[in-house]
């Protein structure tokens, strides 16, 4: 049985919705390029994060730690909007 679903796409994701924290409440960046660096180099490619996640952080910590590190070719996103009129809590 494969690791792959199709291709190029990772079968276990890396999902985004909470991550480590720096105690004044940032979050922690260099702590989230670690975790990214050790899914990569065990073979994953999915990323899935969101707009609502940590009111828009997550996806902010997504840029720093895979698509500024890391070309395009390597990861997979999967990302979702929220429905219109409605703000994240």
């Amino acid at each position: 049985m494969s690791d792959y679903l199709g291709k190029d796409t990772f079968k276990l994701g890396f999902g985004l919705m909470r991550l480590p924290k720096n105690p004044d409440g940032s979050t922690d960046i260099p702590q989230v390029c670690e975790m990214v660096d050790r899914f990569i180099e065990a073979g994953g490619t999915y990323f899935d994060t969101a707009y609502v996640y940590d009111m828009g952080r997550s996806e902010a910590a997504f840029k720093a730690a895979v698509v500024d590190r890391y070309p395009r070719d390597k990861f997979t996103i999967c990302t979702k909007n929220q429905r219109l009129g409605t703000v994240p809590r």
